[in-house]
């Protein structure tokens, strides 16, 4: 958790308080919100959001977590895991902008001889 959001384990703050500051600040309220409604329901939350580093760098995280309760029902313990998905955002948005690229050829081209065809007649 420390290396995927760029904190240093032996920092002055506590990772909750280091954690929040990383949320993105445009994805940090909604967040919160999902974490706390997972806690007043006692039900597992998932989510997908950045984390900005403090070198500037965004990272997109997907992340999972699950309230412990003891026999009565209370939390007694949160436990979540978080994967760096970052490359995969990447690739997604690289595959995006080639199909739309594509489609702009393929558009272009097709009006072209539309064109082309129409002139000719």
């Amino acid at each position: 958790m420390f290396r995927i959001f760029g904190l240093d384990p032996r920092g002055e703050l506590t990772f909750s308080r280091q954690f929040r500051q990383q949320i993105h600040p445009e994805d940090r309220d909604w967040v919160k919100k999902r974490f706390e409604e997972s806690l007043r329901e006692r039900a597992d939350t998932f989510a997908e959001y950045r984390v900005l580093l403090p070198d500037g760098t965004i990272r997109h995280i997907n992340a999972s977590g699950h309230p412990v309760l003891n026999g009565n029902g209370e939390l007694i313990e949160f436990i979540g895991t978080a994967t760096d998905v970052t490359e995969r955002k990447r690739a997604e948005e690289a595959l995006r902008e080639s199909e739309a690229k594509i489609r702009r050829l393929v558009d272009s081209n097709i009006i072209g001889i539309f064109i082309g065809i129409s002139t000719v007649a």
